[in-house]
């Protein structure tokens, strides 16, 4: 049987402003199975030091995945790998991971990003979500079967964080960013083409 699915993958980074390299990286890769993979990483602050940090663990994950590790076994190295910020508490790079395989099937892992939103025929789509604690980290993790024209998008919480102080007055949520790709959703629009037009309003 001839599968005809192709699958599209398209991102775009903006800098924290004075910044002149970003703090988020995305790598991709596929596996022997021809899986595709992506990885989102999100380094703690910004500038140099975020950049070094986001860079890193993507390319680790994907370098992994890529080489056929169990994604659960990719997480455990990850999380344990990653120091955590002692002023703040927080991991010094978080992380979403989607894997497709056989153009069937959606795998996603995330690690203190916002939620992955999924559009199906244009509208937001509830995927389950299950938690995991991984080597005491709070580990999100999903399965789902996909349809022709399914939309992922995943984002840093830069995009949340937009506008604070300006436009958005106090930024906008998740159900905000839902609403405007559901507004100006176009099945013939590519993957680059959308994050093109989230990444703009968040300027």
């Amino acid at each position: 049987m001839i599968n005809n699915y192709c699958i599209e993958t398209g991102y775009v980074s903006l800098n924290k402003y004075g910044e002149i390299l970003c703090g988020d990286h995305v790598e991709t890769a596929s596996d022997d199975k021809d899986s595709a993979i992506v990885v989102m990483a999100d380094g703690l602050g910004s500038g140099v030091k975020a950049c070094i940090l986001s860079t890193l663990t993507s390319k680790i994950l994907s370098t992994m995945m890529a080489n056929s590790m169990p994604m659960k076994d990719c997480i455990s190295t990850m999380v344990a790998t990653l120091p955590i910020c002692k002023v703040r508490q927080l991991a010094y790079s978080t992380f979403t991971i989607i894997r497709i395989s056989n153009h069937r099937e959606a795998e996603i892992m995330q690690y203190d990003n916002p939620d992955v939103i999924m559009l199906r025929d244009g509208k937001r789509y509830e995927y389950p979500i299950i938690t995991e604690m991984i080597d005491g980290k709070k580990i999100l993790k999903s399965k789902i079967s996909l349809c022709e024209d399914d939309v992922f998008i995943a984002m840093s919480d830069g995009v949340l964080h937009a506008g604070v102080g300006g436009v958005f007055d106090f930024g906008w949520d998740q159900s905000d960013v839902s609403d405007f790709l559901e507004r100006f959703y176009d099945a013939k629009l590519n993957a680059k083409t959308i994050s093109s037009m989230l990444i703009d309003l968040c300027r």
